[in-house]
């Protein structure tokens, strides 16, 4: 059983091809840290503190990537689950409440969550096993394409950011860019790009139905479970 690992953002509509959310970065493609464990990691002092407090035991090196890193943890009682600390950024509010809206659904379980610490335990996928790894392009787009239409039909928190926003701060930032990075953003490409951005946009304030969106759900953000632990 395939479930996501990420962030999200909402949108104003149900799920449609190609209409998916921002790029946020996640825990499948991150890379393996050498060290055994939090103690050497810049996070010693929160991982460790958190410890304490949810009972946990190391269970190997952690994954890292541009705004967080995970650990593999253990309770007092022998299961394995996952401590994931994110440093300050804009889904790191808006992804525990996703999370708790989706109630394992599709994505992983909260367990608990330090809004302090931007501190997040949660459900333990296999990190070694995604949907890239399905030999058949087919059956990865059908597990995909199923679970992000479980995602949408969660019901929306109302202090999650609507995509919507985030549309608009990524035309704003083409707008501002194109001048400066001529050769990268070609007066074509950006041209395209606010457009379809623009037509976006409007969509979103033409629909009242509202669903929970995941924001970078691509093939390497879809781990398996563990052998075992299937969903609950």
């Amino acid at each position: 059983m395939f479930l996501t690992w990420s962030r999200f953002w909402p949108r104003d509509e149900r799920a449609q091809h190609g209409r998916v959310g921002v790029a946020c970065s996640s825990y499948a493609a991150t890379v393996r840290r050498p060290q055994d464990g939090w103690l050497d990691h810049p996070s010693a002092t929160t991982t460790g503190t958190l410890a304490s407090r949810w009972r946990l035991r190391s269970d190997g090196a952690a994954w890292s990537g541009f705004n967080s890193a995970v650990w593999p943890v253990t309770t007092a009682d022998g299961e394995p689950l996952a401590l994931k600390v994110s440093v300050p950024h804009p889904g790191a509010e808006a992804e525990p409440l996703a999370l708790r809206a989706w109630a394992g659904k599709g994505a992983v379980r909260l367990y608990e969550h330090d809004k302090v610490d931007r501190a997040m335990l949660l459900q333990r996928l296999n990190g070694d096993h995604t949907l890239q790894d399905l030999p058949e392009i087919d059956e990865a787009c059908t597990v995909i394409g199923t679970i992000l239409a479980t995602l949408d039909a969660a019901p929306v928190p109302p202090e999650v950011p609507k995509l919507e926003a985030e549309v608009q701060r990524i035309t704003e930032s083409i707008d501002s860019n194109r001048a400066t990075h001529p050769f990268v953003l070609t007066a074509s490409v950006a041209g395209g790009a606010l457009a379809t951005l623009r037509e976006l946009v409007q969509d979103l304030r033409a629909r009242a139905q509202r669903g929970l969106v995941h924001g970078d759900g691509h093939f390497l953000n879809v781990l398996h479970t563990l052998p075992g632990h299937a969903p609950q």
